[in-house]
């Protein structure tokens, strides 16, 4: 039962829902006595009203809720209400491992605070048992220091203990499991070590240690044999090697002796002041039989093909080795910078993908193995897992932090690649490094360098931690004096806050009383925790914590209410846990948590997609289920009209409505609901404008039609109307995200490398040898080397 906002329940206020899962619901709540917000997780479980089960529940809940560690969250109120069993926590802010953008340096601190953590913990008997990357939130401190802090402790060891669902159940996401408890052993402090070194092996090397097309095959890969070396993916990171090898031993006995001791070992490899470790001894092998106890056996030398049986699966040879089952759907995407979570890192000579296979979307894949391309809609994982003899069951997204949590480790949605890349009139500008570059016309000073001098070459904006960009402005032909006007602004995400430069009109820059020009990065007021930002028409919308904070122009109620103007930014009602939100001309529109897109403000061509083309200063839900990503789009066809159009990936699929122009690029027509684009394989991401689309797939290529005057189809020609989709074939590399708006396009190519075409008369390709005004193939943009 989902608890809505504004009710009570146990005693509490209920203000939001910030995630969920199969294990339950986590709200964010008022507790009244201490007029607070805090966080609950209520678990989805039955049988919760007998004596028995209560018992049970109270006496594991104060087992966890007796942890007094820095680095744990607190168990602050437990209880059962309407068969409910619920517990309460602090309600803090901040970014799991994928999000946090830590160093190498800052990776080995934080697993040392998790190591004390668990270690802690592990000596008064209590195992955590989900120990997974969105499972540990980092925060900033003094000096910029990062904090760990140990999510769910004790929810995992809860559900276990109290049998609160089927028996013979492994709690905990299987990426991260150790092969004694898939085989069906009890979790011990050994597997909590287990878990924490695949978490950070996923880190380093962009994969988990193990990956496959089922769990199935994770499943058995793990059983089957030695975790691949870090080294395989990271050739500069062989000194690790030895460690992580002892780490995911597959015997328990074989890793160290407590997690604080495996964090020290990487610890002091990072920095230097110790050799690297003898690798472990090897455990011993049982070859073509089955295993004589957890964790002692490896594969037979032939290969090895298992047969049906109690600890093996029926159904596919496993390939051996390093490269063994890469796949879709137990990889994480990227998210910034060279790998998940962590900042820029040194790759053998200079900065780029591991050796041997390309980051991304799906991970990194070894020299002879090729992603098998499946849609998301056929990944089906049915029935029990024969390897172990057990269910799985999904845990509740931890705590305040939203996103799927199936035993999937694609936790960072797509658009977080997309929000590194953004473009306006004749300026464009991309997250590299987790710096931010911007190149192209600089009137408003909205390439954030001090000056409004042009730049053809990208120069770098004094941002660090960039995560997200966009940009946006006011364009009028004939304005004041006859004259074409042009209002440009920037807002980027950096370092958790929102930061904006370039014009103020109508304060747009969300700054307060100062409508001016600011050509470098501002930060916007009374906006902590920032995740996403959108800027256009002198408007800007900023997601704080889940909640859309807009500001700027209204007039169309663009900015969520019926103000003509909005300063300083103020919360839009009606929609919460949002995830991503776009604007352009007018229009704004927004992904929320739970995959609903809900969109308002201007409705001219139909653009908020809910039948009519009546405007709404109130958030509207379009009628398409998990959407993933949206865009919005516009323009002007002749002197005195304007188009607006939308477009969303649904379940992978691709949908748009507003303006719909046809093959003949003539005066569009109105297309006022959701319409699927044909002829596209599954899609991930998606940019729209100036009735030019291009869309990224989940095989990493790109694919662009409509308008391509000036060659921003990227097809190689100009001047005509493609009305099909179709690849973008000069692209050298796995596409991440694109965009394109005002007859230039860009794309973000193996997550470093960018590169841009069409329209080039300030330089918008970022290639100053490259002069002509229309560029019709892609051209590698020259952003500075990292110092």
């Amino acid at each position: 039962m989902r608890l809505q906002p504004g009710t009570d329940f146990a005693g509490y206020r209920i203000e939001s829902l910030l995630g969920a899962g199969g294990m339950g619901e986590v709200y964010v709540v008022r507790n009244p006595q201490l007029d607070r917000q805090e966080a609950m997780k209520v678990l989805a479980v039955s049988g919760a009203g007998t004596e028995s089960f209560q018992q049970r529940f109270v006496s594991e809940a104060r087992t966890a809720a007796a942890l007094e560690h820095p680095n744990i969250v607190t168990i602050l109120q437990y209880g059962v209400a309407d068969d409910l069993p619920w517990f309460t926590m602090p309600y803090v802010r901040g970014s799991d491992l994928y999000q946090a953008g830590l160093t190498p340096a800052e990776l080995a601190q934080v697993t040392g605070q998790v190591a004390d953590a668990l270690d802690y913990a592990h000596s008064r008997g209590v195992v955590h048992r989900d120990v997974k990357p969105a499972n540990i939130l980092v925060t900033r401190g003094s000096g910029n220091a990062p904090r760990a802090t140990l999510l769910d402790f004790g929810v995992a060891k809860l559900v276990g203990s109290v049998n609160l669902t089927a028996t013979d159940t492994v709690v905990g996401t299987m990426t991260y499991t150790a092969p004694e408890v898939v085989s069906g052993q009890p979790a011990t402090a050994l597997a909590d070590q287990y878990a924490l070194a695949s978490t950070v092996f996923e880190l380093l090397a962009g994969r988990p240690p193990f990956t496959g097309d089922t769990l199935t095959a994770v499943l058995s890969a793990r059983l089957a044999g030695p975790a691949p070396a870090l080294s395989t993916f990271r050739p500069d990171l062989a000194a690790l090697d030895p460690a992580f090898a002892r780490a995911l031993a597959i015997d328990p006995n074989h890793r160290f002796a407590d997690c604080r001791t495996f964090a020290s070992a990487l610890t002091g490899i990072v920095s230097g002041s110790q050799a690297p470790l003898a690798p472990p001894a090897a455990p011993p092998a049982t070859p073509g039989g089955p295993p004589t106890g957890p964790g002692t056996w490896q594969p037979a030398p032939s290969g090895p093909q298992y047969t049906s049986g109690p600890q093996y699966a029926s159904g596919p040879q496993f390939t051996s080795g390093p490269q063994y089952a890469s796949g879709p759907a137990q990889t994480a995407p990227y998210t910034g910078g060279q790998y998940p979570g962590i900042g820029a890192m040194p790759a053998g000579n200079g900065y780029g993908p591991p050796p041997g296979g390309t980051p991304g979307m799906y991970g990194a894949y070894g020299p002879q193995q090729q992603p098998p391309k499946q849609s998301k809609k056929k990944w089906l994982i049915g029935g029990a897992v024969a390897v172990a003899a057990a269910a799985v069951v999904g845990g509740t997204t931890p705590l305040w932090l939203g996103g799927d949590d199936s035993g999937s480790t694609q936790a960072v949605p797509a658009y977080t690649q997309q929000a590194r890349l953004t473009s306006h009139l004749s300026s464009s500008c991309a997250v590299v490094y987790d710096a931010l570059y911007c190149w192209g016309d600089n009137s408003d000073g909205q390439l954030g360098d001090g000056g409004t001098d042009t730049a053809r070459t990208p120069v770098k904006v004094s941002l660090d931690q960039v995560t997200a960009v966009s940009m946006g402005g006011y364009y009028m032909s004939g304005g004041s004096g006859g004259d074409d006007d042009a209002d440009n602004t920037v807002c980027a995400v950096a370092a958790g806050q929102g930061r904006c430069w370039g014009t103020g009109l109508f304060g747009a820059l969300g700054i307060g009383s100062d409508h001016g020009e600011h050509t470098t990065p501002t930060t916007v007021m009374n906006l902590t925790d920032v995740t996403g930002v959108a800027t256009d028409q002198l408007s800007t919308c900023a997601i704080s914590a889940g909640d859309l904070y807009c500001c700027g122009w209204n007039n169309e109620g663009e900015a969520g209410n019926d103000e003509e103007q909005r300063d300083p930014p103020t919360k839009v009602n009606g929609i919460t846990g949002v995830q991503q939100v776009a604007m352009k001309y007018r229009t704004t529109c927004a992904v929320t948590e739970q995959e609903e897109l809900y969109c308002w403000g201007n409705n001219s061509s139909g653009q908020l997609g809910n039948g009519g083309t009546t405007s709404s200063s109130s958030p509207i839900k379009v009628n398409l289920e998990k959407v993933t990503a949206v865009a919005v789009g516009g323009g002007r066809y002749n002197e005195s009209s304007r188009f607006n159009s939308v477009c969303a990936v649904s379940d992978g699929d691709l949908y748009c409505w507003g303006s719909d122009f046809g093959a003949d690029n003539g005066d569009p027509t109105e297309q006022t609901s959701p319409k699927k684009v044909e002829g596209l394989p599954e899609v991930v991401s998606v940019s729209t404008d100036v009735n030019t689309t291009c869309a990224v797939t989940a095989d990493a290529e790109l694919y662009c039609w409509g308008n391509n005057k000036y060659g921003q189809a990227g097809r190689g020609t100009s001047d005509e109307f493609l009305a099909q989709p179709a690849k973008v074939d000069a692209l050298p590399g796995k596409v991440r995200a694109a965009v394109t708006s005002w007859s230039n396009s860009c794309a973000l190519v193996d997550d470093n490398d960018v590169y841009c075409w069409g329209s080039n008369n300030a330089g918008q390709v970022g290639d100053p040898d490259t002069t002509d005004e229309s560029v019709v193939r892609p051209v590698k943009v020259k952003i500075p080397e990292p110092a």
